[in-house]
Formats: structure tokens, C-alpha cells, sequence
């Protein structure tokens, strides 16, 4: 016991006391670091339960313990914990978020390799690549444009409105994409396929709105074990996915589009059963009184906003902007990479993508959280970072179908930098603006990632065409490879000499008191 500890008898005196009094509401104090929260009039968040609170708000959703369960005071096992079904069930929903990104991804080069084949039958085959690459590159930067611009206010909206509309709208505009993905292979048209895809680019600021959800309803010792999660999740979709549109494609094209809305529909029915976040601040309720911080919805004002909050969040903000733009060459010409240089045909490429949701998953189920038991997540960065680099090397250089696969499986260990960056910067932002800032980051990230997959697809494309000074499929990735080098040695360098903030709250004080038991006699 430590020396700052009440002392046991006087709290049993007390107890004894409240119940010889024939109170109705017996109060039981609660001690954290020395500090006496009994008396309820004290509380900063008006967290005492009585039998009228605990009609209105069922246990289930609350972090409060009820009925005396004192066991719900330790975190033990991670089903026990508040808000379980909540955490479950948003992570489920992102899962299958992922799915239609992994699947929608398998179908976007063939709408627009049949796009160029209709319109330019005369076209060779390495024609129709370069052609098809840079129309799916100009796909691939909307999204990121319009995550850009409409970031801010998705991340406002989400501090007003609560993260679980934001994200059932975002799903509903995916829902339009896919009917635009069909109708670009139906009709040859992709003019609507561009205006609905960047719509739907807002999804890419998804995984910021899950994370802060998640910061609304766990505690900061809960956070890191569900963003793993989060990030395990993202390697069973990716692992499975593949395999699932191959499965619908060997049907027929509109199976998959209407399959990949199936998943979506799906998605949107998680999102009824859970809390809405809004009333929450790291597992706890807000006090009525909490004052909403003041957000602009200009993208360029908020990222201006975000320089001036923090050194340390800036920093890894641009870590982030950086990681995202070197990302998009796997993601933007993997496709045409692979079937042009190995001749690959959609199934082999969908089983390499499943191999990398394998990868992913034992990255971010089993290696990370072994490895954060030694080392810090900042840490782990720049050994990302460093892999993600050496990896980007032998892409470059992979002459054989094999050497490919392995390199690109073991590369994907790199992918855990999203959700560590996340978990860093959401630790140091205060609670009743983590959608704003989170929102900030991904907007700053979405221009890096518009960015890095027109560059990316562009070097490529130039590459493989007859005007490049020499033929070489992979400079995309040598090029990303020095980029990353240079952000490894900055990660190493704000690792070094930038520390770690204490973390800081604008709702709940740094010395956090605790709510009160509530038994009812």
C-alpha cells in the first residue's frame, strides 16, 4: 500500500456509517492517489448514479459500476470491460468497410482497362496499360482531394453530432460509389465514376472517425489493446476479401458490385446497435456543462490550426502526411506492376492480396503487441519506417513472381505505422477534440496520399511507355524508397529530441477523479 493511501479503517467507518444511516443511495468514497471523491458534490462530471440515472442508462453502455460490482473497477478480461459490445461492433463495421475498399480496389483496373480497350481498339497491350494506369491514377487522387477539403468539417460535425452519423454517411455515399463503379463497366462512361468516387474519398478519413470513437469510449490504458484490434481487423479483410470478389467475379460483374453493396448494407446495420459517443470522454460521461471546442471547417485553416497546437503532434502529423504518400505506389500500380511484369491474371493478384492480409494480421495481432511490451510505439515507428524503405528496395529489384510475394508480405509489416501514428497523436490530444484533430491529421494525410498515387502512377506509366530514356517498371518504388530513408531518419530524430507531452485533457483535470459506487440498500 502506498504511503499516500487513505487509511482502510476510516473508509470502512464511513461505509458503516452511510448504511446505518437507512439511506436509500448508499455512497461509497472511492480513493485514487490519496485524493477523497466520496462527497458527490465535488465531482467534476456529475457521475453519481442513482436508481432515475440507472433507468435512463443501461449498465451495458455505461462505465459507471452499478449495484456495487467492484470487480468492474480492475480493466480484466477485455469482454468485461464498458462499452465491449460497442468496441465489438464498430470494429466489425470497419472490417467490412475494408472489404469493399480491398474488393472495389480489384475491380477499379479492369472497369478501366475495358474503359481504354472500347474507345482505343487499335492500342497494344502496353498501350492499354499506360493509358488505363493514368485514368485510374487521376481515381485515385480525387478521393484524396475531396478527403482533403471535406475532412475538417466531417471531424466538426462528428465533435457535434457524434462519430456514428458521420460514419453511416460516409457508408452511404460508398454505397452510391458502387453503383457508379457498375455503371462505368456497363455503360464505358467514367465521368460519373470520378464524380462519385471523390465523394465517397471522404471514406479514407474513416479510420480517423473509428479511432476517435474508440478514444470516446475506452480509457487511455484500454486504447492501445483496441487499436491493435482495429488494426487485426484490417488484416482478416484483407486476407479474406480478395478471395470473396474473385469468387463474385467468376459470376458475373454485377454480382460484385451488388455483393460489395451487400457488405456495405451490412456495415450500416452495425452502427444501430451501438452508443452514440458524443455523451463520452475517454469511457466516461461528459458533464452537461462541457463547452464544445470552436472548429473550422476550412481544410487549409485547420491544418494551419494543427501547426500551432502542438510540436510533437506536427511531427507526426507530417510523419503521416509522408508515410501516406509513399503508400499510395503499392496501392495505385501493384495491379498493372504485377500484370504486366509476371503476367498475372485479377486471381493471382487476389490471392497476393489475401497473402498480405495474412501479414497483416500476424503483424498486428500477434507481433505488435509483443513488441510494445518492450519497446515504445515511437520506437516502432522508425523500425517501420526502416522496413518500409528496405522493402521498397526489393520491389524495385523483384525479377522473380516469388521474390515479389515474399518482399511485399514482409513489407506489409510497415501498414502498422497508421494505427501506431494514430495512437500517439490521439494520446496527446484532449478527448473533446480528438474528431477535430484526428480529422486535421487526415485531411493533411489526404493530401500527401492525392499526392503520392498521381506521382505514383504517373512514373510508372512514363516508365513503360516508349518516351522513357530507359524501361523500368518498378522506378515508382525506388523513388519512394529514398523518400522513406529520409523520413526514417526524421522519425529517429523526433524519437530522439522531441518528448513526449503530458497528456492533457480540456474535460477532465490531469489529476482525474474518479466517479462514486452507487448500492442501493
Amino acid at each position: 500500500m502506498n504511503n499516500d493511501d487513505p487509511p482502510v479503517q476510516e473508509w470502512i467507518d464511513e461505509c458503516s456509517n452511510n448504511i446505518n444511516n437507512n439511506s436509500n443511495n448508499v455512497i461509497v468514497p472511492i480513493y485514487n492517489n490519496g485524493y477523497d471523491y466520496g462527497d458527490k458534490d465535488k465531482l467534476p462530471l456529475d457521475r453519481v448514479v442513482d436508481d432515475n440515472y440507472n433507468d435512463k442508462l443501461s449498465s451495458e453502455h455505461d462505465p459507471l459500476i452499478k449495484k456495487g460490482n467492484s470487480d468492474a473497477l480492475d480493466a480484466g478480461p477485455i469482454w468485461r470491460q464498458a462499452f465491449f459490445k460497442d468496441k465489438v461492433m464498430i470494429n466489425v463495421f470497419f472490417a467490412l468497410g475494408m472489404c469493399t475498399v480491398v474488393m472495389s480496389g480489384l475491380m477499379l483496373p479492369l472497369v478501366f482497362t475495358e474503359y481504354v480497350k472500347y474507345h482505343h481498339p487499335t492500342y497494344t497491350s502496353q498501350q492499354v496499360e499506360s493509358e488505363a494506369a493514368h485514368l485510374k491514377s487521376i481515381a485515385d487522387s480525387l478521393p484524396y482531394v475531396a478527403n482533403f477539403l471535406l475532412s475538417p468539417l466531417l471531424g466538426m460535425m462528428s465533435d457535434r453530432i457524434g462519430r456514428k452519423w458521420i460514419m453511416a454517411l460516409i457508408q452511404l455515399l460508398q454505397i452510391i460509389d458502387m453503383l457508379m463503379i457498375g455503371l462505368a463497366s456497363w455503360k464505358k462512361v467514367i465521368i460519373p465514376l470520378y464524380i462519385s468516387h471523390s465523394l465517397a474519398g471522404v471514406s479514407n478519413g474513416m479510420i480517423s472517425i473509428v479511432f476517435s470513437y474508440l478514444a470516446d469510449i475506452t480509457t487511455k490504458a484500454e486504447r492501445a489493446t483496441w487499436f491493435i484490434i482495429v488494426g487485426t481487423g484490417m488484416g482478416i479483410s484483407l486476407a479474406g476479401s480478395p478471395l470473396i470478389e474473385i469468387l463474385f467475379l467468376k459470376f458475373s460483374f454485377n454480382v460484385a458490385v451488388f455483393g460489395n453493396i451487400g457488405f456495405l448494407i451490412a456495415g450500416m446495420f452495425c452502427l444501430l446497435p451501438i452508443v452514440n459517443s458524443l455523451h463520452y470522454s475517454e469511457g466516461r460521461l461528459k458533464p452537461a456543462s462541457a463547452n464544445l471546442v470552436k472548429a473550422n471547417t476550412n481544410p487549409f485553416s485547420a491544418i494551419l490550426m494543427l501547426f500551432r497546437s502542438s510540436k510533437y503532434i506536427i511531427f507526426y502529423a507530417l510523419l503521416n502526411l509522408s508515410f501516406n504518400f509513399t503508400l499510395q505506389d503499392t496501392l495505385t500500380t501493384s495491379f498493372y506492376y504485377t500484370q504486366l511484369r509476371y503476367g498475372w491474371i485479377p486471381w493471382q493478384c487476389a490471392v497476393s492480396t489475401s497473402l498480405i492480409g495474412v501479414a497483416v494480421f500476424v503483424w498486428s495481432g500477434i507481433a505488435i503487441p509483443l513488441l510494445l511490451r518492450w519497446f515504445s510505439e515511437r520506437l516502432l515507428v522508425v523500425v517501420c519506417f526502416f522496413c518500409s524503405a528496405t522493402f521498397h528496395i526489393a520491389y524495385t529489384f523483384a525479377f522473380d513472381q516469388y521474390m515479389w510475394q515474399v518482399s511485399i508480405c514482409l513489407g506489409s509489416f510497415s501498414l502498422v505505422i497508421i494505427n501506431l501514428i494514430q495512437s500517439i497523436i490521439s494520446k496527446a490530444t484532449p478527448p473533446d477534440i480528438q474528431g477535430t484533430v484526428l480529422s486535421g491529421v487526415s485531411s493533411l494525410a489526404s493530401l500527401g496520399a492525392a499526392a503520392g498515387s498521381y506521382s505514383s502512377a504517373n512514373i510508372f506509366a512514363y516508365f513503360i511507355s516508349s518516351s522513357a530514356p530507359f524501361y523500368m517498371p518498378g522506378m515508382q518504388f525506388l523513388v519512394n524508397a529514398v523518400l522513406i530513408y529520409i523520413t526514417c531518419i526524421l522519425s529517429l530524430i523526433v524519437y530522439k529530441r522531441v518528448p513526449e507531452p503530458r497528456p492533457r485533457s480540456s474535460i477532465i483535470d490531469a489529476e482525474e477523479k474518479v466517479p462514486v459506487l452507487s448500492i442501493n440498500a
